[in-house]
């Protein structure tokens, strides 16, 4: 009986919210109504704060209705606090609003006013706004610019790096890498002039030669010694090391040692979780993996001693753009060290 006056009563409470709630309703939708019934001369542009006023409290879709009826008087080059103050502190169709809002945008959005604009949106319309804006956003977004857009810890924010990364370093340098391998159609480079014979085949000399291409720092007056130091040597000069396999970034060195030579490539492309963002899959740029075999003896036409000081396999001399996939960076011998990053 107790449970049955319990549950009449919590009927009750929502029956009444529910009448308390449709006199609101209602009038939101007339005054989105209103709005579109008298949008005023599109001639004359609002100032911001003017489109505030007029839409006033209404947020939602009928905010979003209402924006759309007066949005031939928004005036132009919207700044990120400009289109979060049209928006609204709801976050409701906030996304519909800001691609419609697009076109009012300023060029050269800085990562700032992207974030001020997104709000606290997350998940797939938070995707989708950073979509609708990506094309305004400022070229050249560092990692410490692409974080806060894409959001900390949310959903989907593997999918909104992706959105924007023709904008961030990584995309950048990724073009500059497919733009200067084209150079070299005949992948392999044991001829004159693609390229030059001095890189002699080896995974150092086309690592080097990719790396500085990208990062601007070269290291070519370094001994190496063999690939597997390079992580030691270089962390000693100041480059950043990174031992986390799933923190790869595009341009950097990685490095895998089996013993004895070890092996080095440079990552050229990065596949990223939709969902968290950290690396699943790597494709790198890579030269002479691999370990002396008889095939490759007889293919270069070398002794077994000749083969082996120069570490000659079948892919000897040769470029490879394999993908990986960061839980089998293990390469059968060949253990993974880390990245030296860009």
């Amino acid at each position: 009986m107790k449970r049955a006056r319990q549950k009449a009563r919590g009927v009750m409470h929502v029956a009444t919210l529910a009448i308390l709630l449709v006199p609101a309703i209602a009038n939101a939708a007339d005054r989105a109504t209103e709005i579109c019934r008298n949008p005023g001369d599109t001639r004359e542009p609002l100032s911001v704060a003017a489109v505030v006023t007029t839409l006033g409290p209404l947020s939602g879709l009928s905010r979003h209705r209402a924006r759309r009826c007066v949005e031939p008087r928004i005036p132009a080059s919207l700044a990120g606090a400009d289109l979060a103050r049209i928006a609204g502190e709801a976050t409701d169709h906030r996304e519909r609003m800001i691609g419609t809002l697009r076109g009012h945008v300023r060029d050269e959005l800085s990562a700032g006013d992207a974030v001020l604009a997104l709000g606290a949106l997350s998940g797939l319309p938070r995707y989708v706004a950073v979509k609708c804006l990506e094309p305004k956003l400022a070229s050249q977004l560092s990692e410490q610019q692409v974080n806060p857009i894409a959001g900390e810890g949310l959903i989907h924010r593997g999918a909104v790096i992706r959105a924007i990364e023709r904008k961030t370093v990584e995309g950048m340098n990724a073009a500059a890498l497919r733009e200067y391998m084209a150079r070299f159609p005949s992948r392999r480079f044991l001829g004159e002039g693609d390229p030059p014979a001095w890189l002699d085949g080896q995974c150092i000399a086309w690592a080097r030669t990719l790396y500085t291409q990208i990062s601007g720092r070269s290291v070519d007056g370094i001994a190496f010694g063999s690939a597997r130091n390079i992580p030691a040597e270089l962390g000693e000069r100041g480059f950043e090391v990174v031992a986390d396999p799933r923190q790869a970034r595009v341009g950097a060195m990685v490095v895998w040692d089996e013993g004895a030579a070890g092996h080095v490539a440079v990552v050229t492309s990065v596949t990223r979780d939709g969902g968290t963002g950290a690396a699943t899959g790597i494709t790198v740029s890579e030269a002479n993996f691999g370990r002396v075999t008889a095939a490759g003896v007889r293919k270069w036409g070398l002794t077994e001693s000749d083969a082996r000081a120069a570490f000659a396999t079948d892919k000897y001399g040769m470029f490879d753009e394999p993908q990986v996939a960061v839980s089998k960076l293990y390469r059968g011998l060949f253990k993974f060290v880390g990245y030296v990053y860009p």
